[in-house]
């Protein structure tokens, strides 16, 4: 009983924790959002621009539950990128007490704009306590806005090399929200 009050417990400041996180995030991305700065853009050839770097909370996606990410463009040639992205989330289970740190790293190729993109990704997914290993194979929509706003959606295919029990092998699906400067 007494560990059923500490798991209740637990999860509660977890969800509360994750619940002023995000109210901060969103407030940060709101205010950013009308702050007019010097630009440190790319320069496509029709003279209009994008920020190469981004930052952004993700809803379920590489993360399984929710990830914090940093991606890099890298500008190659015709409206082509590369995109380098390096995440990473906290997962505190009902199962268990232990914590697991997640790790995402991600190489994917970005086509189009200047404000909507194609988006391509190949990663993996690290969870330190658990069995899981994922390769996850992504395709969607990224939509970068002038002034920062960056949002994402993101179709996905997961394939856990460790599947035993746990999660993948399977279609999912992700959201992200977030900042580009």
């Amino acid at each position: 009983m007494t560990r059923a009050l500490s798991d209740k417990k637990l999860k509660s400041e977890y969800l509360f924790i994750l619940r002023i996180f995000s109210i901060v995030l969103l407030i940060n991305i709101l205010i950013s959002n009308f702050l007019n700065g010097q630009d440190s853009d790319i320069r496509l050839p029709q003279g209009t621009t994008f920020r190469k770097n981004s930052i952004y909370l993700e809803i379920l996606g590489n993360g399984a539950v929710w990830s914090l990410n940093y991606d890099r463009i890298i500008p190659l040639k015709n409206n082509n990128d590369l995109v380098i992205r390096a995440g990473g989330n906290e997962y505190h289970s009902h199962f268990t007490d232990t914590l697991s740190f997640n790790f995402i790293g991600t190489v994917g190729f970005l086509t189009g704009g200047p404000v909507n993109f194609f988006e391509a990704s190949v990663g993996y997914t690290h969870f330190t306590n658990g069995p899981d290993r994922l390769i996850i194979f992504t395709s969607g929509y990224r939509f970068q806005g002038r002034k920062g706003l960056v949002l994402r959606f993101t179709p996905m295919y997961i394939y856990n090399t460790e599947k035993g029990d746990t999660f993948g092998n399977s279609l999912w699906i992700g959201a992200s929200f977030g900042y580009s400067f």
